[in-house]
């Protein structure tokens, strides 16, 4: 386990000169270490290398510090996402933190054998074709037995139960919660009660292929790609929507179906991923679908918009969960460093 003393540095890395909900992520976790009084830095990172980068705008309002790399010594801790668990190589004495912000990620930088069961022939060959075409170690990576030989200077930490399933599932069993909470931007009460349009919105980023057939199937209501948005665009978009829908892989609890219903739209997504778990995306089962389900999803969309004041009643539950992470990721950190 993690020995955090008086003198410890933490040390959290993150790609440098991106605003992602990873990213803020690990800047709000630099922000309330810091508020208790330890010695908490980022550390940015880019193509595996330490950059010297600024704090993005999005994140300045967060109290952190930058250091330049981790000093590596048994008294500090680094905490590091799924896609830089390569870096333990790079260390001889350090605590390592695991955070599991996405568990797809991870498999996306490991050997074969191990991502093979996990994606299936087809979509491992294209991951072979990927990192061929982009110079990257074919077969190499860090694999879930090579982070089980450490010794007992190190922890999981998840923030999906779709990442605690995966990492039970291969008998890691030194874990502990570390989820995270939405940005206050989207909290405003006011937006509640503003009226709303037959607007459908998605993530062209995840599940286009079968969000287009959708689309062709509704071509009645008007659909937004949400994509190359400021910050105050996304939210305009989502206080006037009805609908938010996510028919993706779900790599982890991810960010845009809890503003959506932060801002009073109803939410469907599929069944792969966090998705599937009812902790990870708190909404009703007849709002998760199959992708075999066509017929059903049209029906629930049309059911939404047409009588969406009755629908959105269904998505109390979650939108009250989302409104208290924020003190359950605070609670999670106490434990995680004794505080």
């Amino acid at each position: 386990m993690i020995n955090v003393k008086e003198n410890s540095n933490i040390y959290i890395l993150c790609p440098a000169n991106f605003e992602t909900g990873g990213t803020e992520l690990a800047h709000q976790l630099v922000d309330f270490l810091i508020s208790r009084n330890l010695r908490a830095f980022i550390v940015y990172i880019k193509d595996n290398k330490y950059q010297n980068a600024h704090v993005p705008e999005g994140f300045i309002k967060y109290n952190v510090r930058v250091a330049s790399e981790p000093i590596d010594d048994d008294n500090n801790v680094l905490v590091f996402p799924e896609i830089n668990f390569s870096f333990i190589k790079k260390f001889e004495s350090i605590q390592f933190i695991f955070w599991w912000m996405s568990v797809d990620n991870f498999y996306l930088r490991t050997p074969i054998y191990e991502f093979l069961p996990f994606f299936g022939l087809f979509q491992t060959l294209k991951i072979i074709y990927i990192r061929f075409k982009t110079n990257q170690n074919i077969f190499g990576g860090l694999s879930l037995n090579d982070m089980k030989k450490l010794d007992n200077k190190f922890l999981h930490v998840y923030q999906s139960t779709y990442a605690k399933h995966t990492l039970l599932n291969n008998n890691v069993n030194e874990i502990l919660p570390l989820s995270d909470y939405i940005n206050s931007d989207f909290l405003a009460e006011q937006n509640l009660n503003l009226s709303k349009k037959d607007i459908i919105l998605y993530n062209p980023a995840k599940g286009l292929k079968f969000t287009k057939k959708i689309i062709k199937l509704l071509p009645k209501y008007k659909f937004v790609a949400l994509e190359k948005l400021t910050r105050k665009e996304l939210s305009d978009y989502l206080k006037i929507s009805k609908l938010y829908i996510d028919f993706g892989n779900h790599p982890g609890k991810d960010r845009l179906p809890r503003e959506a219903v932060l801002n009073n739209c109803c939410v469907l997504v599929g069944n792969k991923g966090s998705a599937k778990y009812f902790e990870d995306i708190a909404i009703p089962n007849k709002y998760k679908f199959d992708e075999k389900d066509l017929d059903l999803i049209i029906e629930a969309i049309e059911d939404i918009i047409l009588n969406f004041e009755v629908c959105k009643n269904d998505f109390h539950f979650y939108r009250n969960r989302i409104l208290l992470e924020k003190d359950k990721f605070h609670s999670e950190i106490e434990e995680i460093f004794n505080l």
